[in-house]
């Protein structure tokens, strides 16, 4: 890093807030040299300020060296590398430079210091801490390139794993095509085991493997690659963290294909049967399902402007949420005091006359008959006297509303590389005879930014931690 020794004759040093307000007042045209604390201010201009500063400014031309790590207005510099010249008068930015193009820097402060020497009006300025268009601009580029670099290197990731876990089922479909995945629901545990064998001994499926794993929803996100028939998002939201059986089965695939002979095995552990009459039942009989769904109750957050649509859930729900009183407003209570007073009018069988002859309307009554409080002070007094007025903070709390998630208790996918993922997930043990491990997941790049004079200092150091 250069020293400033010769500098600090023509510029001010500014390294605190303090510093940096009182010289914000100095009248004329203020020149900012803004630097980073590991960069050090820019020295290649100093002759040419000099020389403009002796030959033009003098006393209208004020130069300063900022520290933009310790000054809070110029934090938006901090660690940044490019020259910033911020040209000020006033107390106001009104213009900025970034480089070290002298011409450039030169011909900008010989215009800013005529203006300022004419006192010309500024018809546009900027806050010290405001962003200036150019700086607009900037911000929006890098923007853009750093989504489109983020969007890239996401993309390529995605085709990456998209690559490995086709190569992977590929692989397990090749060396086990009759082998398939049954995942339970968190209702069915492991005692249900010999229950849950009952329909597959017909369909000639044999149980090689069962475990009871702890999923997680990024399991799932990998799983799902392929899968046509994916769990519903907020079903995985309810499984991540969860205790599910598994199944790893056999399949002879004279009776089907491993997809369609789990889908029967399914449809028999949840469809209701009819039993014909025993000792118990002198008629047929319903007998429940094996396994059967499970609903979760959920609470959830709306978010700002978010509508809720209230669940129904079967017709006996649809006729209560039609029978529910709708709220009345102020104005339509008002209207029912009025019709009240009307009919008891005709009941009473009083004759119509004029209108100075009707019975005035307590509205005040009305409304305190209805539980409404009305006795509110109008501040009706011509004393003229204002009150201090009071204002009461209300803070929003979050609406929180009740959902049902319903909990299917077996999934069987429906294409045979989903069943091939769980496997690989799930069941990798039954893979070690063909399958490699999987690669090591490459290392971060790191990027530091040092000062230069440490180079061989750093250089040394990665040479030794070299893998």
């Amino acid at each position: 890093m250069a020293k400033k020794g010769g500098v600090q004759q023509l510029q001010a040093d500014l390294q605190n807030n303090e510093d940096f307000e009182k010289f914000l007042e100095r009248p004329g045209l203020l020149v900012l040299d803004v630097y980073s604390e590991w960069c050090g201010p820019c020295l290649g201009m100093v002759g040419g300020l000099r020389k403009i500063k002796l030959e033009m400014g003098g006393d209208n031309l004020q130069l300063a060296i900022c520290k933009s790590d310790s000054i809070t207005a110029l934090k938006r510099f901090n660690k940044k590398s490019e020259p910033t010249w911020l040209f000020v008068t006033g107390g106001r930015a009104v213009n900025i430079m970034f480089g070290t193009d002298v011409p450039k820097l030169m011909s900008l402060l010989g215009k800013e210091l005529e203006k300022t020497m004419q006192k010309a009006p500024r018809l546009v300025t900027y806050g010290i801490d405001e962003l200036q268009p150019i700086e607009v601009e900037q911000l929006r580029v890098k923007n853009e390139s750093t989504q489109l670099v983020e969007r890239i290197e996401r993309e390529a990731k995605e085709k990456k794993q998209l690559d490995y876990l086709t190569y992977v089922t590929d692989t397990i479909l090749e060396n086990i095509p009759d082998i398939g995945v049954t995942v339970f629901g968190p209702q069915v545990n492991r005692d249900m085991f010999k229950k849950l064998q009952e329909p597959a001994e017909p369909l000639k499926m044999q149980c090689k493997d069962r475990k009871v794993i702890q999923v997680s929803a990024e399991q799932f996100d990998i799983v799902n690659f392929a899968c046509k028939n994916p769990l519903p998002h907020d079903v995985i939201e309810q499984l991540d963290g969860k205790e599910l059986l598994m199944c790893f089965w056999k399949i002879d695939e004279t009776i089907g294909s491993v997809p369609n002979v789990l889908a029967a095995y399914a449809h028999e552990l949840t469809k209701e049967r009819v039993a014909p009459p025993n000792e118990e039942f002198d008629e047929e009989h319903v007998i429940p399902p094996i396994i059967s769904p499970m609903k979760i109750k959920v609470e959830v957050e709306l978010e700002e402007g978010e509508e809720w649509v209230e669940e129904i859930s079967s017709e006996e729900d649809a006729k209560k949420y039609a029978a529910k009183p709708k709220a009345k407003s102020i104005i339509n209570f008002a209207e029912d005091a009025v019709a009240v007073d009307d009919e008891g009018d005709d009941l009473d069988g009083e004759e119509e006359g004029s209108e100075e002859d009707l019975p005035e309307l307590d509205i005040r009554q009305s409304m305190a008959n209805l539980g409404i409080d009305l006795d509110l002070d109008l501040d009706l007094d011509d004393s003229g006297e204002e009150e201090e007025e009071f204002v009461q903070e209300v803070i929003a709390e979050p609406l929180i509303r009740t959902r049902t998630v319903k909990m299917p208790p077996v999934w069987v996918p429906n294409n045979r590389r989903t069943h091939a993922a769980l496997v690989y997930m799930f069941f990798r043990s039954q893979t070690s005879g063909f399958l490699p491990p999987d690669p090591k997941p490459e290392p971060p790049d790191v990027i530091m930014a040092v000062d230069a004079s440490k180079r061989r200092d750093i250089l040394n150091v990665v040479d030794r931690h070299k893998s």
